[in-house]
């Protein structure tokens, strides 16, 4: 009898065992089931299809506008030089990647008179490797995150490449070519314009207008342009134009920022034979440092009606006037070099021609004081022509500028947290020399390196991260400045607990919120 029941409950208790065993892999497999058909939906979206224009294939396209017209969102439209050149006008709708086989040889003509070469209305589009030409707007985007990239435009009518209302998108990499501007930008903002040969326009190489902000200018080679090179206009901010080389404008200025505020003009090279190098008007808070003017003009850098911009580290020679101020204040000016210009400055205004000692103020080529204590400073000011303004501390040597290497940033930061959470990190670096630095931080997650910058020297940058995943993590930093001078690095361990209601498997979460089922198993698999 006894025997029986022993039998009876040992059975039971692996019935019992069986069932909750079950149980929780029925938990732990549904849930899991369930995120990974999301992120083969995710995938699925993402990777797309591709259609081809022109070719061999049974199944290609002819006309370009077919292609997209049929393209989903996330596909590929890849065009064949073999039919080109392509007479269209193109119209895009949808988030698609526009490639072309040879941006020398795939050739979309936009047919001049009618609209523009290519119409974008949508999201992530990318366009690259084309020659687009003949349009009566070049190319015009209205769209968020789009990327045009290794395109060619000759366009004989209005812009090259238009964007109105556009964020995010990428020119690289093109040649943009008789045009009426080359590249224009309009309500449109984080676009980023890099390694373009930008020649030949009737006015304007590049226009940046009407609250169009954080846009990156960089690495263009603009040249041969009727009016202007590049223009920073109405109510534009936060734009950077960097280690641009832009030469041969024939009329107006090289660089021209008008009613704009928070730009920066950074290391460019520009050697034409025009009215002004940089001409600032109505304009205030821009930073003009680090480029290096070498064309004849009437005047290198000109402040009219501009307050508060700051105008250091730069070379400018062979003008009338390196620097002229006409109704401008509170600007600072210093460490740039003067040389063989005509006159170096004129300034009738209360404006600021150095920056204290010993950083000290402008080397002027004509400066004919003494420096008895051999600190590199003239003991007497330079006086600056057209007022009572004076260099206080003007420099016996030219200025060599961001020569020296940055100081390492601090970093300052909670130390623990939760996954999952965004925490604030401040970070401040100094420059010796005063130069723009960028931040190059890993924040220990993952094996990519993060650019941010450039900020000036001594200003607390504040950026924000979040670990998606428990652990222990190290915050690294190093600063590059404007030479690609390097700092040494920083670092910061950072830890994220893991929540113990918040555990990746559902049967540790379902353990961690039931311990009592740890009782249980333990019971049953004992026998008791």
């Amino acid at each position: 009898m006894v025997i029986r029941i022993d039998k009876q409950r040992d059975l039971l208790n692996k019935t019992l065992l069986i069932g909750i065993i079950l149980l929780l892999i029925f938990m732990s497999i549904t849930p899991s089931y369930a995120v990974d058909n999301v992120k083969k939906s995710s995938t699925l979206v993402s990777s797309g299809n591709i259609l081809y224009v022109g070719g061999m294939g049974p199944d290609n396209y002819t006309r370009i506008q077919d292609a997209i017209d049929d393209a989903s969102s996330g596909d590929t439209v890849f065009v064949y030089d073999n039919s080109s050149p392509y007479y269209e006008n193109i119209f895009i709708d949808k988030s698609i990647s526009l490639i072309g086989e040879d941006r020398e040889t795939t050739i979309i003509n936009g047919n001049k008179y009618e609209d523009s070469v290519i119409l974008i209305n949508a999201n992530f589009v990318n366009i690259s490797g084309f020659t687009i030409q003949n349009g009566a707007n070049g190319v015009k985007l209205n769209t968020k995150f789009c990327t045009i990239v290794g395109c060619i435009i000759k366009s004989n009518y209005e812009d090259g490449i238009y964007l109105y209302s556009s964020i995010g998108s990428r020119i690289i990499a093109n040649n943009i070519t008789n045009n009426g501007n080359g590249i224009c930008l309009i309500f449109s903002s984080f676009i980023n314009i890099k390694n373009n040969n930008i020649s030949l326009s009737d006015w304007v190489g590049i226009l940046i207008n009407s609250n169009s902000n954080n846009n990156t200018i960089k690495d263009n080679n603009i040249f041969n342009h009727f009016y202007l090179g590049i223009i920073i206009g109405s109510s534009c901010s936060d734009n950077i134009i960097i280690n641009n080389k832009i030469s041969d404008i024939e009329q107006d200025s090289e660089i021209l920022l008008y009613k704009c505020f928070n730009n920066k003009i950074i290391l460019n090279n520009l050697s034409s034979n025009c009215r002004e190098g940089i001409y600032i008007e109505e304009s205030y808070n821009n930073i003009i440092s680090s480029n290096t003017f070498l064309g004849n003009y009437w005047q290198g850098i000109n402040l009219v009606y501009s307050n508060e911009n700051i105008v250091t580290n730069n070379n400018i020679t062979n003008s009338d006037r390196g620097i002229y101020s006409y109704y401008s204040y509170n600007n600072k000016i210093y460490h740039n070099n003067l040389i063989e210009n005509i006159q170096n400055a004129d300034d009738g205004y209360n404006n600021s021609w150095e920056n204290g000692y010993p950083s000290g103020g402008n080397y002027w080529d004509d400066y004919t004081g003494e420096d008895n204590d051999g600190d590199g400073i003239g003991d007497t000011p330079y006086h600056i022509p057209g007022g009572d303004n004076e260099d206080s501390y003007p420099l016996m040597k030219p200025w060599r500028g961001g020569n020296q290497q940055p100081y390492a940033s601090t970093i300052d930061g909670p130390k623990r947290g939760k996954p999952g959470i965004n925490y604030n990190y401040n970070y401040v670096a100094t420059d010796p020399d005063g130069d723009y630095v960028w931040y190059h931080i890993c924040w220990g997650d993952k094996e990519i390196i993060y650019i941010y910058g450039p900020y000036p020297s001594d200003e607390e940058v504040t950026l924000s991260y979040n670990w998606s995943e428990p652990g222990t993590f190290t915050i690294s930093c190093w600063v590059r400045d404007i030479y690609d001078e390097i700092s040494d690095i920083t670092t910061l361990e950072v830890t994220m607990p893991r929540d113990k209601l918040t555990s990746s498997s559902p049967l540790l979460r379902f353990l961690e919120q039931f311990p009592s089922a740890f009782m249980i198993l333990r019971y049953f698999i004992r026998g008791r």
